[in-house]
This record gives structure tokens, sequence and C-alpha cells, in this order.
């Protein structure tokens, strides 16, 4: 007999150790529907602020109304880097001159191609500068710090968030935990997706223009028949106003392309000589 009953006193164990399960129940169940709205968190596509198109699906629309065009890259790719040197004074003059507005859609293609996780980081890292209405700013420094392809540079967080410093006021407790909890990540994936279904066989960067019915694309990615700086602002121009393009034709669609090709190679034509055109002429 122990001494509580010894002494008339009910004894206490029985009763706490009930507690204790009951206690030992409700934490475990608390773990699991943490654990479940986790998942799902991670699974839920979250759009970015201000973002635009189809599902949200880009980044961000400036400049006026009218001639919008929608560039596909990707921040680990050379060739959008090399676009942006190439074109980015041109797509400028179009936005001042009050032409067009533009619309960015990140792509994690490099990633597919070669592993890692530096695309979808970075364009992850972008939606986060995005909410702090920066994403012009940091788009420019992660181009400028653009790491060799080969170079799984951007999965790394902490370097993102390191180059975020070069943005006035970017780098906050907010865009931190947003770079490391991958907020947009399913939103990047999502994208990705969806160009690959868009354009089956092709690379970033592409650039296509839309006014109302009319869709071109008029930088076909990787391999495409390249267009000067001068000749894609006549075509703008030319579509804004409503004139015919003097010195711009539009590229064919890759389906269009390829059939071409095929047709060509079918005639005896030899397939290496259209390959060799394009990829000197890629900027």
């Amino acid at each position: 007999m122990s001494p509580a009953q010894e002494n008339g006193r009910p004894n206490p164990w029985p009763r706490r150790l009930g507690w204790l399960v009951v206690a030992a129940a409700v934490f475990a169940v608390a773990g699991g529907v943490g654990a479940l709205v986790r998942h799902n968190n991670a699974n839920k596509l979250q759009i970015p602020v201000g973002a635009v198109g189809p599902r949200g699906l880009a980044l961000p629309a400036n400049g006026s109304p009218g001639v919008t065009l929608t560039l596909f890259e990707d921040m680990r790719s050379p060739e959008t880097r090399a676009f942006q040197h190439t074109y980015g004074a041109a797509l400028n003059r179009l936005v001042d001159a009050g032409l067009v507005k533009i619309q960015y859609r990140e792509i994690a293609g490099v990633d597919r191609a070669q592993g890692g996780t530096g695309s979808l980081h970075a364009a992850n890292a972008l939606a986060c500068a995005q909410n702090a209405k920066d994403f012009l700013s940091y788009r420019r420094v992660l181009l400028a710090h653009q790491p060799a392809a080969s170079d799984d540079a951007f999965g790394s967080n902490a370097y993102l968030i390191k180059l975020a410093k070069r943005v006035h006021g970017l780098d906050t407790d907010v865009f931190r935990a947003c770079v490391d909890k991958g907020d947009y990540r399913v939103w990047a994936r999502t994208s990705t997706d969806a160009f690959v279904q868009q354009y089956p066989n092709q690379s970033t960067p592409v650039l296509e223009l839309t006014k109302g019915s009319l869709d071109e694309t008029l930088v076909p990615g990787q391999g495409g028949q390249a267009i000067t700086p001068d000749a894609l602002v006549d075509r703008v121009v030319a579509v804004a106003l409503g004139r015919p393009s003097a010195s711009a034709t539009p590229s064919p669609s890759p389906s269009k392309a390829a059939a071409k090709s095929k047709k060509k190679h079918k005639a005896g034509a030899d397939p290496t000589a259209t390959a060799g055109a394009s990829a000197s002429a890629t900027p």
C-alpha cells in the first residue's frame, strides 16, 4: 500500500498519467496538422503582387497599353544575358516612346537541361523582389552577376540574398523569408511547364509580340532566326501604328520553322547550312 493510500488520500498518479497521454495525443495531432499545412503551402500556387497574364505568370507590366512584348527568360541562361545586352536599349526606347508594355516570364530551363536549382531559386527570388516593387532593379543585378551556366551559384539562397544588398532597401526580413521558404517556386515551375508546352523544342530567350488578335514571335529562342534591334523596333512601331513594317519580317512559329526545314531537307538542301547561319546570327 502506498503512503498516500495509507493516509486515506487518493493516488494522483493515474489521473496525471491520463492527462499526459491526452497532452501527447494533442501534440501529435497538432504536429500532423502542421506538417499537412506546410506540405499544402509548399505545393500551392502563390501569385506575386502585381503579376499579370493568364494565371499571373508574368512580371511586371511596365510601359503603356497597346503592343505587349512578353520575354521568356532564364536567369541562369547566358543567352538571356546576351539578349539583354543586344536588345535592352531598343526595348527601353519603345517603352519610353509609350508604344509598348513589357512583361517577363521566368523559366527554369537550364535546371532541367543541366541539373541544379539555380534557375528556379532565382525566379523565386525575383518574384519576392516583385513584392517589394524591386523586380527590375534586382533582375539587372542577377544578370550582371550571372555565373556560368554550369555553375549553380544561384541555387544558394544565401547568395541570392547577398546580391539583394545591391538593391537599396530590398534586403529585408520579409524578402529573406520569402527567398528561404521558396514562396514562389511552384509559380516558377508552373511558368516553366507552360513554356515547355508552348515551345516544346525551344529554349530561352523568346520574345513575343501581341496586340489584339495578333500574336507573333519576334525572337524565337536559341537557334531561331535572329532579328536586329533596329528591325525589332521597326516591327513594333509598325504594329503599334497599324502600318506595314519596312525592315522586319516576323519570325515563323517554331512548328512552321520545323516544317520548312524538313521540306528543305527532303529536297536535298544541306541541313547544316541554315543551322550554321542561325547560330552565327544569334545574339
